[in-house]
């Protein structure tokens, strides 16, 4: 659960300003714990997260997403995605994946090396969920 508060600091400069958003979730005991954002992009980042989140059905959430990112952004969104999915498979190598889905092999790269630097939390995240 996010909570936005009254940001503190320059609305105008964007860059490392201290705002007041809290972030609580539930630990295994059922505690309530909170972190702090510390900057005016995470802020927004959460902002983001919310609106996306609040959306009820596909309809509005494709809406919201239309207003939030240009057709290109979407397409490079919706390819990202499927070259992770492609890469947790382990379908095919990182040029045939580039080659596939008319990506860079620096993308692919890239996604690579987020999958071998992230926790087996995350991994199994992406793996449930894409």
């Amino acid at each position: 659960m996010l909570e936005s508060l009254s940001p503190t600091g320059s609305w105008l400069s964007g860059h490392n300003c201290t705002v007041g958003i809290r972030e609580s979730t539930m630990s295994d005991n059922n505690v309530l714990l909170y972190r702090y954002t510390s900057t005016f992009s995470e802020w927004l980042w959460a902002e983001m997260l919310g609106l996306i989140q609040s959306q009820s059905d596909k309809k509005s959430l494709h809406r919201v997403m239309d207003v939030l990112l240009t057709p290109e952004e979407q397409e490079a969104v919706a390819s990202r995605l499927a070259i992770m999915r492609a890469l947790l498979n382990g379908e095919a190598s990182q040029r045939e994946i580039a080659s596939r889905f008319g990506g860079s092999i620096a993308k692919v790269t890239r996604c690579s090396n987020y999958l071998k630097r992230s926790d087996e939390q995350n991994k199994q995240v992406l793996e449930a969920n894409i």
